[in-house]
């Protein structure tokens, strides 16, 4: 039975993680024609896919390619790890709202790091866009 959110299906999750996403009718993130992909590929693509993914059907491996994609994905784990945790908030800080407040202070050092590297790549990039070359 498909798994549905508004616009995405996934399909033929099996033990293996192969499986196909849908968008609206449409093969999603498809590789070349009538090929099939694993679950991992698909949320090194898209992370939030997880979302698609029973929790009876996730694990570690897929949960921390999912965030280490996009931290946000760190939302739909089912079973968050201090190191899952950890691999969302060094990929987006503001996962940190996702982290189970058990792990809070364990990963408060790296969570404020993460927000310092963040901040220091951005005004970076400001900078490079407001000075000529």
């Amino acid at each position: 039975m498909p798994v549905q959110t508004p616009s995405l299906v996934i399909r033929d999750i099996d033990d293996t993680n192969n499986c196909c996403i849908e968008q609206d009718g449409m093969l999603f993130l498809q590789f070349k024609s009538g090929a099939k992909y694993t679950a991992s590929d698909a949320l090194r693509k898209v992370g939030c896919a997880l979302c698609l993914i029973p929790p009876e059907k996730q694990n570690d491996m897929l949960c921390k390619i999912a965030v280490s994609n996009n931290g946000y994905a760190l939302r739909y784990v089912s079973n968050k790890t201090p190191e899952i945790c950890l691999y969302a908030i060094r990929k987006t800080p503001w996962a940190w709202q996702y982290v189970k407040e058990e792990y809070k202070e364990e990963l408060r050092e790296e969570y404020e790091q993460s927000m310092i590297n963040y901040i220091a790549d951005k005004r970076i990039q400001i900078l490079d866009e407001l000075l000529p070359p």
